[in-house]
């Protein structure tokens, strides 16, 4: 073969917003996606791969040559610093040759070190593989992690039990967020990809009870927007976060009450953003990212939102740009807010 291989052109065309689009090249979409099984997709694919294999086979030895010196730069067994959380040391470490990591703790006290999550065992005979959430529950008893083994980017959440090292019968497929635990451990939010490999949702799970059971907190209707979980520091509250590329809202839930509704910190407002930020000795906080400046937002504990525009003092009612299908952030909500928050931004994070 001494040309590339050319793709057939083939008639095809759909029409959105009343503009009609050509595409001919649809066909090379299998509709089973991520499953390929069309015999012409998967012809074509093989020459492309042959054509690829002829032209760098007269490269074989320099391309082998910069991949052995690459290797020899990195530290194949490479271990991340431990890091304390509640009573134990979580770290992560390379082996020799191996292409995942593996998952360890021990106790801070002192004590042998626990194999929590084994990736070379979990990627053994799959073509792909990748850890997506890594979430330990409060307690420390129940790892809830979610993987990726065919590259079709949804994942497959899985519960294990580290007192016995069994998994639990919970299951949920499709999933794209992160995991975040309740206060009591009874279960977790999770977020659920759509047709779009979005995730419009915010979920909660019970631990023991069929996915079909699973609680929708919140909901996104708007194509453009992305729902992730967080959680604050003190683990008291749970966040609930929606955006685009310039503009999010935020949502607060009682880490020990999931199902409680959920408070609008602020409504959204084009072009406006809130990242992390924290406060010392004053609250839960968020800044406002904003073109020409930067507007810094505390709770000063009286339900009275309040900070700093621009170097000028700005105050206002919690929520009170919009009136909300939820509740906004009321006295007493404001109340409950701890000194010293930290206000996740959407997409959230996992603790360890």
């Amino acid at each position: 073969m001494t040309t590339p291989p050319i793709a057939e052109q083939r008639p095809h065309s759909f029409t959105t917003h009343g503009v009609t689009i050509e595409d001919p090249y649809a066909w090379l979409k299998d509709p089973n996606y991520p499953e390929v099984d069309d015999a012409d997709v998967l012809a074509y694919l093989a020459a492309e791969n042959a054509y690829f294999e002829e032209q760098m086979a007269p490269h074989t030895a320099l391309t082998d040559t910069i991949y052995e010196e690459m290797k020899a730069r990195i530290k194949e067994d490479e271990s991340s610093v431990p890091q304390k959380d509640g009573d134990w040391l979580y770290w992560t470490a390379y082996e020799t040759g191996g292409q995942y990591k593996k998952w360890w703790r021990k106790p801070v006290a002192g004590g042998d070190d626990e194999l929590l999550l084994d990736e070379p065992a979990l990627a053994e005979g799959h073509e792909y593989f990748r850890l997506g959430a890594f979430s330990i529950s409060n307690d420390g008893r129940y790892l809830a992690y979610a993987i990726d083994d065919n590259g079709s980017e949804r994942f497959e959440v899985r519960v294990k039990d580290l007192d016995t090292g069994k998994h639990l019968p919970d299951v949920i497929p499709g999933m794209l967020s992160e995991i975040v635990w309740t206060a009591d451990d009874a279960g977790f939010l999770y977020g659920l990809a759509n047709e779009q490999w979005r995730t419009d949702n915010a979920r909660f799970h019970r631990l023991g009870t069929p996915i079909s059971e699973d609680v929708v907190l919140f909901h996104e209707e708007d194509e453009g927007f992305r729902v992730g979980v967080g959680e604050t520091s003190s683990r008291k509250w749970i966040v609930i976060a929606t955006s685009d590329h310039v503009t999010s809202e935020l949502y607060l839930l009682p880490a020990h009450e999931p199902l409680a509704v959920p408070i609008l910190v602020s409504a959204r407002k084009v072009g406006r953003q809130f990242p992390a930020l924290h406060r010392a000795g004053r609250g839960a906080g968020c800044v406002e990212r904003a073109d020409p400046g930067l507007a810094a937002f505390l709770y000063d504990g009286r339900g009275v939102l309040s900070g700093l525009l621009r170097g000028r003092r700005a105050r206002g009612r919690l929520g009170s740009d919009r009136d909300p299908p939820v509740r906004d952030a009321d006295r007493g909500q404001a109340d409950r807010l701890s000194r010293g928050e930290l206000c996740r931004g959407a997409g959230g994070q996992s603790r360890v």
